[in-house]
Protein backbone atom coordinates (compact mmCIF):
# COMPACT_ATOMS: atom_id res chain seq x y z
CA UNK A 1 0.00 0.00 0.00
CA UNK A 2 2.92 2.38 0.97
CA UNK A 3 4.59 2.08 -2.60
CA UNK A 4 1.38 2.50 -4.50
CA UNK A 5 1.26 5.97 -2.88
CA UNK A 6 4.62 6.17 -3.02
CA UNK A 7 4.02 5.77 -6.98
CA UNK A 8 1.33 7.99 -6.98
CA UNK A 9 3.16 10.70 -5.37
CA UNK A 10 5.87 10.35 -7.84
CA UNK A 11 3.45 10.55 -10.46
CA UNK A 12 1.82 13.68 -8.95
CA UNK A 13 5.14 15.76 -8.66
CA UNK A 14 6.06 14.32 -12.61
CA UNK A 15 2.73 16.00 -13.83
CA UNK A 16 3.19 19.26 -11.74
CA UNK A 17 6.69 19.92 -13.50
CA UNK A 18 5.17 19.05 -16.58
CA UNK A 19 2.15 21.62 -16.01
CA UNK A 20 4.63 24.07 -14.06
CA UNK A 21 7.04 23.88 -17.39
CA UNK A 22 4.12 24.01 -19.53
CA UNK A 23 2.62 27.37 -17.81
CA UNK A 24 6.31 28.76 -18.42
CA UNK A 25 6.42 28.31 -21.79
CA UNK A 26 2.54 29.69 -22.09
CA UNK A 27 4.04 32.42 -20.59
CA UNK A 28 7.48 32.91 -22.45
CA UNK A 29 9.35 32.17 -19.60
CA UNK A 30 12.19 29.82 -19.96
CA UNK A 31 15.27 29.78 -17.44
CA UNK A 32 16.95 31.94 -18.81
CA UNK A 33 14.48 34.20 -18.41
CA UNK A 34 13.08 33.51 -15.34
CA UNK A 35 16.84 34.36 -14.09
CA UNK A 36 16.89 37.53 -15.66
CA UNK A 37 13.39 38.73 -14.07
CA UNK A 38 15.02 37.25 -9.96
CA UNK A 39 18.04 39.39 -11.18
CA UNK A 40 16.30 42.34 -12.78
CA UNK A 41 13.47 41.83 -9.38
CA UNK A 42 15.17 44.78 -6.85
CA UNK A 43 15.07 47.47 -9.95
CA UNK A 44 11.52 46.15 -10.44
CA UNK A 45 10.36 46.91 -7.36
CA UNK A 46 12.31 50.01 -6.85
CA UNK A 47 10.75 51.32 -9.84
CA UNK A 48 7.34 50.70 -8.67
CA UNK A 49 7.66 52.23 -5.41
CA UNK A 50 9.28 55.25 -7.55
CA UNK A 51 6.16 55.32 -9.90
CA UNK A 52 3.88 55.56 -6.82
CA UNK A 53 5.91 58.59 -5.26
CA UNK A 54 5.65 60.04 -8.58
CA UNK A 55 1.70 60.01 -9.37
CA UNK A 56 1.08 60.48 -5.78
CA UNK A 57 2.93 63.99 -6.10
CA UNK A 58 0.84 64.26 -9.79
CA UNK A 59 -2.17 63.17 -8.43
CA UNK A 60 -2.53 63.68 -4.47
CA UNK A 61 -4.53 62.06 -2.24
CA UNK A 62 -8.56 64.26 -2.20
CA UNK A 63 -8.37 66.28 0.66
CA UNK A 64 -11.56 66.12 2.32
CA UNK A 65 -13.58 69.72 2.57
CA UNK A 66 -13.96 71.18 6.28
CA UNK A 67 -14.33 74.83 7.46
CA UNK A 68 -15.00 76.63 10.35
CA UNK A 69 -13.50 78.31 13.52
CA UNK A 70 -12.36 78.63 17.22
CA UNK A 71 -11.24 80.68 19.85
CA UNK A 72 -6.92 80.24 20.16
CA UNK A 73 -7.91 78.03 23.51
CA UNK A 74 -9.81 75.25 21.90
CA UNK A 75 -7.50 74.88 18.71
CA UNK A 76 -6.65 71.23 20.13
CA UNK A 77 -10.53 70.71 19.58
CA UNK A 78 -10.06 72.08 16.07
CA UNK A 79 -6.92 70.02 15.44
CA UNK A 80 -8.76 66.50 16.08
CA UNK A 81 -11.88 67.68 14.54
CA UNK A 82 -9.38 68.13 11.33
CA UNK A 83 -7.88 64.98 12.01
CA UNK A 84 -10.97 62.97 11.77
CA UNK A 85 -12.67 64.26 8.98
CA UNK A 86 -9.10 64.23 6.39
CA UNK A 87 -8.99 60.32 8.27
CA UNK A 88 -11.85 59.29 6.56
CA UNK A 89 -13.19 58.84 11.05
CA UNK A 90 -15.26 61.19 10.67
CA UNK A 91 -17.39 61.14 7.16
CA UNK A 92 -19.79 64.36 7.87
CA UNK A 93 -20.65 66.35 11.01
CA UNK A 94 -20.09 69.69 12.54
CA UNK A 95 -19.71 70.48 16.04
CA UNK A 96 -20.12 73.93 17.73
CA UNK A 97 -19.68 75.46 21.44
CA UNK A 98 -21.25 78.29 22.45
CA UNK A 99 -20.53 80.64 25.49
CA UNK A 100 -22.94 83.35 26.31
CA UNK A 101 -24.00 84.13 22.67
CA UNK A 102 -20.13 83.83 21.12
CA UNK A 103 -18.74 80.15 19.63
CA UNK A 104 -16.04 78.90 21.42
CA UNK A 105 -15.92 76.43 18.83
CA UNK A 106 -17.88 76.21 15.20
CA UNK A 107 -16.60 73.79 12.72
CA UNK A 108 -17.79 71.32 10.26
CA UNK A 109 -16.32 68.70 7.78
CA UNK A 110 -16.82 65.83 5.30
CA UNK A 111 -19.49 65.23 3.06
CA UNK A 112 -23.56 66.42 2.80
CA UNK A 113 -23.68 63.46 0.03
CA UNK A 114 -20.89 61.58 -0.01
CA UNK A 115 -21.68 59.68 -3.27
CA UNK A 116 -21.70 63.04 -5.42
CA UNK A 117 -18.86 64.33 -2.83
CA UNK A 118 -21.36 67.18 -1.72
CA UNK A 119 -19.36 69.37 0.70
CA UNK A 120 -20.87 69.68 4.19
CA UNK A 121 -20.63 73.51 4.59
CA UNK A 122 -21.56 76.28 7.14
CA UNK A 123 -24.91 76.41 6.28
CA UNK A 124 -25.69 72.55 5.88
CA UNK A 125 -28.69 71.07 7.91
CA UNK A 126 -29.51 67.15 9.04
CA UNK A 127 -31.62 65.30 10.44
CA UNK A 128 -31.27 65.37 14.58
CA UNK A 129 -33.66 62.94 14.79
CA UNK A 130 -34.58 62.61 19.03
CA UNK A 131 -32.20 65.00 19.94
CA UNK A 132 -35.82 67.39 18.37
CA UNK A 133 -37.30 66.16 21.71
CA UNK A 134 -35.03 68.48 23.53
CA UNK A 135 -35.89 71.28 21.08
CA UNK A 136 -39.69 70.22 21.68
CA UNK A 137 -39.32 70.45 25.39
CA UNK A 138 -38.18 74.13 25.59
CA UNK A 139 -41.56 75.04 23.31
CA UNK A 140 -43.31 73.28 26.38
CA UNK A 141 -41.03 75.37 28.65
CA UNK A 142 -42.18 78.45 27.26
CA UNK A 143 -45.82 77.79 27.16
CA UNK A 144 -45.16 77.11 30.81
CA UNK A 145 -43.22 80.53 31.30
CA UNK A 146 -46.18 82.50 29.84
CA UNK A 147 -48.67 80.32 31.94
CA UNK A 148 -50.70 78.40 29.68
CA UNK A 149 -49.68 75.16 31.00
CA UNK A 150 -48.77 73.83 33.91
CA UNK A 151 -46.04 70.77 34.56
CA UNK A 152 -48.08 69.64 37.67
CA UNK A 153 -51.61 69.59 36.54
CA UNK A 154 -53.79 66.95 34.45
CA UNK A 155 -53.17 66.79 30.68
CA UNK A 156 -57.14 66.12 30.72
CA UNK A 157 -57.55 70.02 32.25
CA UNK A 158 -56.14 71.10 28.68
CA UNK A 159 -57.80 68.17 26.71
CA UNK A 160 -60.55 66.01 28.44
CA UNK A 161 -60.74 63.58 26.06
CA UNK A 162 -57.57 61.98 27.60
CA UNK A 163 -58.71 60.99 30.23
CA UNK A 164 -60.26 57.70 28.82
CA UNK A 165 -58.70 54.27 29.25
CA UNK A 166 -56.90 54.69 32.69
CA UNK A 167 -55.08 57.93 32.17
CA UNK A 168 -57.44 60.28 33.89
CA UNK A 169 -54.87 60.91 36.92
CA UNK A 170 -51.52 61.51 34.12
CA UNK A 171 -50.07 65.00 34.66
CA UNK A 172 -48.37 67.32 32.00
CA UNK A 173 -45.16 66.16 34.01
CA UNK A 174 -45.51 62.38 33.82
CA UNK A 175 -46.03 62.39 29.63
CA UNK A 176 -42.99 64.73 29.50
CA UNK A 177 -40.86 62.71 31.61
CA UNK A 178 -41.63 59.63 29.67
CA UNK A 179 -43.74 57.59 32.63
CA UNK A 180 -47.17 58.00 30.96
CA UNK A 181 -46.72 53.98 29.50
CA UNK A 182 -47.93 55.27 26.36
CA UNK A 183 -44.74 54.09 24.00
CA UNK A 184 -47.68 52.50 21.63
CA UNK A 185 -50.91 52.96 19.86
CA UNK A 186 -53.39 50.53 18.79
CA UNK A 187 -52.60 50.81 15.06
CA UNK A 188 -49.49 51.92 12.93
CA UNK A 189 -49.22 55.08 11.33
CA UNK A 190 -47.29 56.91 8.54
CA UNK A 191 -45.86 60.15 8.74
CA UNK A 192 -48.58 61.12 5.78
CA UNK A 193 -51.18 59.75 8.01
CA UNK A 194 -49.70 62.71 10.70
CA UNK A 195 -50.34 65.74 8.93
CA UNK A 196 -53.18 64.80 6.86
CA UNK A 197 -55.64 63.06 9.41
CA UNK A 198 -54.96 64.60 12.51
CA UNK A 199 -58.16 63.74 13.90
CA UNK A 200 -57.73 60.58 13.52
CA UNK A 201 -53.78 60.37 15.00
CA UNK A 202 -55.36 63.00 18.11
CA UNK A 203 -58.14 59.93 18.84
CA UNK A 204 -56.13 57.07 18.79
CA UNK A 205 -53.33 59.23 21.37
CA UNK A 206 -56.76 60.24 23.61
CA UNK A 207 -57.75 56.69 23.31
CA UNK A 208 -55.00 55.00 23.88
CA UNK A 209 -54.83 52.91 27.07
CA UNK A 210 -51.13 52.67 29.23
CA UNK A 211 -49.23 50.49 29.42
CA UNK A 212 -48.42 50.73 33.44
CA UNK A 213 -49.96 52.31 36.05
CA UNK A 214 -48.80 55.79 35.39
CA UNK A 215 -45.88 57.07 37.18
CA UNK A 216 -44.96 54.31 38.98
CA UNK A 217 -42.48 53.44 35.92
CA UNK A 218 -40.70 55.15 32.76
CA UNK A 219 -39.19 54.33 29.89
CA UNK A 220 -38.39 56.00 26.50
CA UNK A 221 -41.47 56.86 24.66
CA UNK A 222 -39.30 56.96 21.40
CA UNK A 223 -42.28 58.54 19.00
CA UNK A 224 -45.21 59.21 21.25
CA UNK A 225 -43.42 61.68 23.09
CA UNK A 226 -43.24 64.12 20.29
CA UNK A 227 -46.80 63.65 19.05
CA UNK A 228 -48.37 64.18 22.61
CA UNK A 229 -46.25 67.36 23.37
CA UNK A 230 -47.65 68.62 19.92
CA UNK A 231 -51.11 67.77 20.98
CA UNK A 232 -50.40 69.53 23.85
CA UNK A 233 -48.80 72.66 22.11
CA UNK A 234 -52.15 72.88 19.76
CA UNK A 235 -54.45 72.76 22.73
CA UNK A 236 -52.57 75.15 25.22
CA UNK A 237 -51.22 77.77 22.64
CA UNK A 238 -54.04 80.79 22.57
CA UNK A 239 -53.24 80.93 18.10
CA UNK A 240 -53.72 76.84 17.93
CA UNK A 241 -50.50 76.80 16.30
CA UNK A 242 -48.95 73.22 15.93
CA UNK A 243 -45.49 72.76 17.35
CA UNK A 244 -43.51 73.26 14.40
CA UNK A 245 -45.44 76.36 13.74
CA UNK A 246 -44.70 77.64 17.08
CA UNK A 247 -41.52 76.85 17.26
CA UNK A 248 -40.19 78.74 13.89
CA UNK A 249 -42.57 81.89 14.99
CA UNK A 250 -41.62 81.93 18.84
CA UNK A 251 -38.21 80.96 18.73
CA UNK A 252 -36.23 80.07 15.40
CA UNK A 253 -37.02 83.14 14.29
CA UNK A 254 -36.48 85.73 16.76
CA UNK A 255 -33.67 83.88 18.46
CA UNK A 256 -31.71 83.10 14.94
CA UNK A 257 -31.99 79.84 15.17
CA UNK A 258 -31.54 77.43 12.17
CA UNK A 259 -33.41 74.93 13.73
CA UNK A 260 -36.61 73.07 11.79
CA UNK A 261 -39.12 71.00 13.39
CA UNK A 262 -39.79 69.96 9.90
CA UNK A 263 -37.81 70.65 7.20
CA UNK A 264 -39.18 73.87 4.63
CA UNK A 265 -39.34 72.12 1.08
CA UNK A 266 -37.38 75.64 -0.06
CA UNK A 267 -34.28 74.63 2.65
CA UNK A 268 -34.40 70.63 1.15
CA UNK A 269 -31.38 71.86 -0.95
CA UNK A 270 -28.94 72.51 2.22
CA UNK A 271 -29.41 69.33 3.72
CA UNK A 272 -27.73 66.18 3.95
CA UNK A 273 -27.94 62.73 2.35
CA UNK A 274 -28.31 60.06 5.38
CA UNK A 275 -26.52 57.17 5.78
CA UNK A 276 -27.60 54.82 8.15
CA UNK A 277 -27.00 51.49 10.26
CA UNK A 278 -29.86 49.40 11.24
CA UNK A 279 -31.55 49.55 15.04
CA UNK A 280 -30.45 45.87 15.16
CA UNK A 281 -26.78 47.01 15.23
CA UNK A 282 -27.57 49.92 17.28
CA UNK A 283 -29.28 47.39 19.83
CA UNK A 284 -26.43 44.67 19.76
CA UNK A 285 -23.66 47.26 20.14
CA UNK A 286 -25.30 48.87 23.08
CA UNK A 287 -26.14 45.37 25.04
CA UNK A 288 -22.49 44.35 23.85
CA UNK A 289 -20.90 47.36 25.73
CA UNK A 290 -23.63 47.24 28.57
CA UNK A 291 -24.08 43.59 30.00
CA UNK A 292 -25.75 45.51 32.59
CA UNK A 293 -28.72 45.93 29.92
CA UNK A 294 -29.39 41.98 29.61
CA UNK A 295 -32.13 41.82 31.57
CA UNK A 296 -33.90 43.72 29.03
CA UNK A 297 -33.83 42.16 26.11
CA UNK A 298 -37.19 40.91 25.81
CA UNK A 299 -38.46 44.34 25.70
CA UNK A 300 -36.35 45.28 23.45
CA UNK A 301 -36.34 42.15 20.93
CA UNK A 302 -39.40 40.14 21.32
CA UNK A 303 -42.39 42.68 21.43
CA UNK A 304 -41.66 44.40 24.59
CA UNK A 305 -42.52 47.84 25.38
CA UNK A 306 -39.63 49.06 23.18
CA UNK A 307 -40.52 47.50 20.30
CA UNK A 308 -43.74 48.26 20.38
CA UNK A 309 -42.60 51.89 20.71
CA UNK A 310 -40.91 51.71 17.58
CA UNK A 311 -43.63 50.20 15.71
CA UNK A 312 -45.87 53.32 15.89
CA UNK A 313 -44.23 54.87 12.52
CA UNK A 314 -43.65 52.85 9.42
CA UNK A 315 -40.56 54.44 8.34
CA UNK A 316 -38.31 52.50 10.72
CA UNK A 317 -38.81 49.22 8.18
CA UNK A 318 -36.95 51.12 5.67
CA UNK A 319 -34.71 53.93 7.28
CA UNK A 320 -33.53 55.26 3.95
CA UNK A 321 -37.04 57.10 2.51
CA UNK A 322 -35.93 59.70 5.23
CA UNK A 323 -33.99 61.32 2.56
CA UNK A 324 -37.07 62.13 1.21
CA UNK A 325 -37.69 65.39 0.83
CA UNK A 326 -41.64 65.65 1.26
CA UNK A 327 -41.17 63.50 4.34
CA UNK A 328 -38.51 65.63 5.90
CA UNK A 329 -41.08 68.23 5.78
CA UNK A 330 -43.31 67.05 8.28
CA UNK A 331 -43.08 67.91 11.92
CA UNK A 332 -43.18 64.70 14.39
CA UNK A 333 -41.24 66.56 17.45
CA UNK A 334 -39.71 63.26 18.24
CA UNK A 335 -37.39 62.87 15.61
CA UNK A 336 -38.15 65.03 12.18
CA UNK A 337 -36.28 68.41 13.41
CA UNK A 338 -33.26 69.28 11.34
CA UNK A 339 -30.15 71.86 12.04
CA UNK A 340 -26.61 72.06 12.74
CA UNK A 341 -24.07 72.12 15.61
CA UNK A 342 -24.14 76.04 15.52
CA UNK A 343 -27.85 76.74 16.18
CA UNK A 344 -28.40 74.07 18.74
CA UNK A 345 -25.58 75.11 20.67
CA UNK A 346 -26.86 78.38 20.85
CA UNK A 347 -30.45 77.44 21.88
CA UNK A 348 -28.40 75.26 24.71
CA UNK A 349 -26.68 78.22 25.32
CA UNK A 350 -29.29 79.98 26.79
CA UNK A 351 -30.19 77.34 29.14
CA UNK A 352 -26.67 77.02 30.60
CA UNK A 353 -26.95 80.41 31.66
CA UNK A 354 -30.26 80.53 33.23
CA UNK A 355 -32.47 81.00 30.20
CA UNK A 356 -31.32 84.39 29.21
CA UNK A 357 -28.06 85.22 26.82
CA UNK A 358 -27.16 88.92 26.00
CA UNK A 359 -30.07 90.08 27.34
CA UNK A 360 -32.79 88.40 25.11
CA UNK A 361 -34.41 85.63 27.10
CA UNK A 362 -35.16 82.44 26.19
CA UNK A 363 -36.85 81.17 29.16
CA UNK A 364 -37.21 81.92 33.08
CA UNK A 365 -34.71 80.57 35.63
CA UNK A 366 -37.11 78.29 37.05
CA UNK A 367 -38.62 76.98 33.69
CA UNK A 368 -34.94 76.12 33.10
CA UNK A 369 -34.38 74.27 36.44
CA UNK A 370 -36.95 72.30 35.39
CA UNK A 371 -35.61 71.06 32.16
CA UNK A 372 -32.27 70.41 34.02
CA UNK A 373 -33.82 68.26 37.49
CA UNK A 374 -34.60 64.61 37.08
CA UNK A 375 -37.66 63.25 38.32
CA UNK A 376 -37.29 59.80 37.78
CA UNK A 377 -34.34 58.53 39.26
CA UNK A 378 -36.43 56.92 41.91
CA UNK A 379 -38.43 55.21 39.44
CA UNK A 380 -38.07 51.63 38.04
CA UNK A 381 -36.69 52.31 34.22
CA UNK A 382 -37.62 49.41 31.61
CA UNK A 383 -35.15 49.35 29.29
CA UNK A 384 -33.66 52.43 27.99
CA UNK A 385 -32.83 54.99 28.86
CA UNK A 386 -29.71 54.73 31.52
CA UNK A 387 -29.76 58.46 32.79
CA UNK A 388 -32.88 60.25 34.25
CA UNK A 389 -35.19 62.11 32.33
CA UNK A 390 -36.48 66.33 33.58
CA UNK A 391 -39.30 67.75 31.75
CA UNK A 392 -38.54 66.53 28.21
CA UNK A 393 -34.93 66.29 28.64
CA UNK A 394 -32.35 63.75 29.67
CA UNK A 395 -29.93 64.77 32.66
CA UNK A 396 -26.65 63.63 32.71
CA UNK A 397 -22.51 64.10 33.37
CA UNK A 398 -20.12 65.58 30.86
CA UNK A 399 -16.43 63.78 31.11
CA UNK A 400 -15.43 65.85 33.95
CA UNK A 401 -18.60 64.49 35.77
CA UNK A 402 -20.23 67.31 36.02
CA UNK A 403 -24.34 67.96 35.54
CA UNK A 404 -25.45 68.73 31.91
CA UNK A 405 -28.69 68.53 30.41
CA UNK A 406 -30.18 67.89 26.84
CA UNK A 407 -30.92 65.48 24.44
CA UNK A 408 -29.39 62.26 22.54
CA UNK A 409 -30.37 61.03 19.05
CA UNK A 410 -30.39 58.69 16.67
CA UNK A 411 -26.66 57.42 15.53
CA UNK A 412 -25.13 59.95 17.53
CA UNK A 413 -26.57 63.11 17.57
CA UNK A 414 -26.37 65.46 20.35
CA UNK A 415 -27.15 68.80 21.95
CA UNK A 416 -26.91 69.98 25.75
CA UNK A 417 -26.41 73.14 28.18
CA UNK A 418 -23.93 72.64 30.59
CA UNK A 419 -24.26 75.34 33.23
CA UNK A 420 -21.22 74.90 35.29
CA UNK A 421 -18.89 76.16 32.20
CA UNK A 422 -22.16 78.03 31.05
CA UNK A 423 -21.38 76.69 27.43
CA UNK A 424 -24.37 75.04 24.87
CA UNK A 425 -22.60 71.64 23.06
CA UNK A 426 -23.64 70.01 20.35
CA UNK A 427 -22.53 67.32 17.59
CA UNK A 428 -24.73 66.50 14.46
CA UNK A 429 -24.11 63.77 11.83
CA UNK A 430 -25.52 62.20 8.58
CA UNK A 431 -23.25 59.21 9.01
CA UNK A 432 -25.03 57.66 11.81
CA UNK A 433 -22.81 55.09 13.65
CA UNK A 434 -24.13 51.72 15.45
CA UNK A 435 -22.68 53.85 18.93
CA UNK A 436 -24.82 56.52 21.04
CA UNK A 437 -23.15 60.07 21.59
CA UNK A 438 -21.31 58.65 24.67
CA UNK A 439 -19.17 55.92 22.65
CA UNK A 440 -18.73 56.96 19.36
CA UNK A 441 -15.32 57.60 19.04
CA UNK A 442 -15.40 60.46 16.59
CA UNK A 443 -17.69 62.51 19.46
CA UNK A 444 -15.84 61.06 22.48
CA UNK A 445 -12.78 62.50 21.22
CA UNK A 446 -14.15 65.96 20.57
CA UNK A 447 -15.51 66.18 23.81
CA UNK A 448 -12.85 64.62 25.76
CA UNK A 449 -10.79 67.67 24.18
CA UNK A 450 -13.47 70.38 24.65
CA UNK A 451 -13.02 70.09 28.29
CA UNK A 452 -8.95 70.04 28.38
CA UNK A 453 -9.69 73.36 26.55
CA UNK A 454 -12.51 74.68 28.76
CA UNK A 455 -10.23 73.98 32.22
CA UNK A 456 -7.89 76.12 30.48
CA UNK A 457 -9.95 78.94 28.86
CA UNK A 458 -11.64 79.74 32.50
CA UNK A 459 -8.10 80.84 33.67
CA UNK A 460 -7.83 82.99 31.13
CA UNK A 461 -8.65 86.80 32.07
CA UNK A 462 -12.00 88.46 31.16
CA UNK A 463 -10.67 90.41 28.49
CA UNK A 464 -9.17 87.28 26.61
CA UNK A 465 -12.66 84.69 26.63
Amino acid sequence: MLQYCGKHESILKSNETKAGSLLMQALGLTIPRMSWLLRAAPALVLLAISWRAITSGIFPKEKVPYGGQVHPAFQEVKEIFEKNVQSGREPGASFAVYRHGKPLVDLWGGYADVESKKPWQQGTLSQLWSSTKGVAAVVVGMLADRGFIDYQRKVSDYWPEFAANGKEDVTVAMLLSHQAGLMHLSRGLTLYDYRDQWELVEELMAKQEPMWLPGTRFSYHAFTYGMYVDALVRKVDPLHRNISQFFKEEVADPFDLDLHIGLPFNQFYRSTRAEYVSLLSIFISKFALQPGLWKWLPDVFFGGFLAKSLEVFDFMNNMYVMNDAELRSIGLASAVGFGNARSLAKLYDFLSNNGTVQGKRLLSKDHVKSLSTPVTEKIEVIAFPDRPFAMGTIVDNNPLGQTIFGHRGYGGQNGYADPTHGVGVSYVTNFNSIYSDCDDPRATDLLQALYRCLQRYQQLPEDEK
